[in-house]
C-alpha cells in the first residue's frame, strides 16, 4: 500500500463513522460523497496528481 492508499482508508473511515454517527440527510448525503473520494484513493480511480500530457 502505498501513501495515496492509506490517505484513501482514513478518509472512507471519517466519512463512515460521519454517515453512522449523524441523522440528518444532508450530512449523510456529504459523508456518502467523502466515503465515495476514500474509495477512489483506495482503488487508484482518480489520477490526483498532474500527468505528463506529452507522452
Amino acid at each position: 500500500m502505498n501513501r495515496d492508499q492509506i490517505i484513501g482508508i482514513g478518509i472512507f473511515s471519517i466519512g463512515m463513522a460521519t454517515y453512522f454517527i449523524s441523522e440528518n440527510q444532508i450530512i449523510g448525503t456529504i459523508s456518502g460523497v467523502v466515503c465515495a473520494i476514500g474509495l477512489a484513493y483506495i482503488l487508484k480511480i482518480m489520477p490526483f496528481t498532474k500527468g505528463n500530457i506529452t507522452k
